[in-house]
């Protein structure tokens, strides 16, 4: 009983002292549980006093994690976790609500419309919601519980002790050079790298040739805006296929014939279950069986 009335004591400070982590800055936690700077201080200081620990480093306004606050807060997020999950277990036996969603734009076509389409089916209730965020943002995003899901192209690393994502090989992706469609390249049977290290190049982030000697005419944000621009003009492009091909089905682009040696691993990334969450567990099976279709 004396554990349970601690336990209850603690419960009350909890949500200042994860906001007050998850930020390190004690007007923004603030902010987030509409409360005075103030009153969120005297909410960490009183859960510190209890447990007689410093999670904390102070310098003014600003409070960074120690070792021992890093620990507690990866401990508070999964306690939070599941009580959540409990929650969502006994509240409906339909699955509704939303599920959040990271993907890289490029990709949707090739994969969030047929998990969209799949989750609509078996979950009509359930609505997606897609999200593009900085990838340095994941982390936190997924900790935090703003985002279930994040599909991206490159490893996620965390330098704090509480790190506790999933991180699934999804596919790998081959990549081909396109050029629009009359371009002398796309007519050749076969294009040797030297021929194509003569002709410019419009250059975006995941285009697959970062290690290729090239000459760069131009840059993009997107391999979208690449491909558009590729296919307006004489430069070429690099491309996963998944991305390529669709456009030259549609007449946008052609494919040079020649080989790209590599290939990337397209990952998906949640926090590690410590119970069953059903939104996500739905919107993981979709994804995966987008990938196999």
């Amino acid at each position: 009983m004396e554990n349970a009335r601690r336990l209850l004591d603690l419960w009350a400070w909890l949500p200042a002292f994860r906001a007050a982590a998850e930020t390190e800055h004690l007007p923004s936690a603030a902010a987030k549980l509409h409360l005075t700077p103030s009153a969120l201080s005297r909410s960490v200081r009183l859960l510190e006093d209890s447990l007689g620990k410093k999670l904390f480093e102070r310098s003014g306004r600003r409070l960074v994690l120690n070792r021992q606050g890093r620990l507690f807060l990866a401990q508070v997020r999964t306690a939070m976790r599941v009580v959540d999950d409990g929650v969502e277990a006994i509240s409906s036996d339909e699955l509704r609500g939303t599920v959040r969603l990271h993907m890289p734009p490029d990709l949707s076509e090739w994969l969030a419309v047929p998990a969209l389409l799949s989750l609509h089916t078996a979950h009509p209730e359930l609505q997606l919601e897609l999200l593009a965020l900085a990838h340095e943002a994941l982390p936190q995003a997924l900790h935090q519980g703003d985002l279930d899901v994040a599909v991206t192209s490159a490893a996620i690393e965390s330098e704090r002790d509480d790190f506790d994502l999933m991180q699934e090989p999804l596919a790998e992706l081959d990549y081909a050079v396109y050029a629009r469609k009359g371009h002398e390249l796309a007519e050749h049977a076969r294009c040797s790298h030297e021929r194509l290290q003569s002709h410019a190049f419009v250059a975006a982030p995941g285009d697959g040739l970062a290690s290729m000697d090239r000459q760069c005419s131009a840059r993009a944000s997107d391999l979208r805006s690449a491909a558009s621009i590729a296919s307006a003009s004489d430069l070429l492009v690099g491309l996963p296929c998944v991305v390529g091909e669709p456009l030259v089905s549609r007449g946008q682009l052609a494919r040079v014939p020649s080989k790209l040696p590599g290939r990337s691993a397209i990952f998906l990334v949640y926090r590690r279950p410590v119970a069953t969450h059903a939104r996500t567990e739905a919107l993981l099976a979709c994804l995966r069986q987008a990938r196999r279709s």
